[in-house]
């Protein structure tokens, strides 16, 4: 059966950045802003998933919390596509 691909995403298009695995610490923030401006210069509508952006000291959740966070994500309604941050 050969692959099948979605369609491309059109201006206008609702998508979300999400970081699976860990958040995006301080150091890496300017570059996490390039590439959301680099989306939305694209004509999307850029929304951040929870937890995409490191935001204390206190522990991430991990184990059920996160998936709980991940499937929410993976079941909103109206996105576009999912663009995941691989670690």
């Amino acid at each position: 059966m050969p692959p099948r691909y979605p369609a491309p995403l059109r201006p206008g298009a609702r998508i979300k950045v999400t970081a699976p695995s860990s958040s995006v610490d301080a150091p890496l923030h300017p570059r996490l802003d390039l590439v959301l401006h680099h989306l939305r210069s694209s004509g999307w509508l850029v929304g951040l998933a929870g937890l995409l952006i490191g935001r204390s000291a206190a522990p991430e959740p991990t184990g059920a919390p996160r998936i709980g966070i991940s499937n929410a994500l993976f079941l909103a309604r109206g996105l576009a596509a999912h663009r995941t941050r691989q670690a």
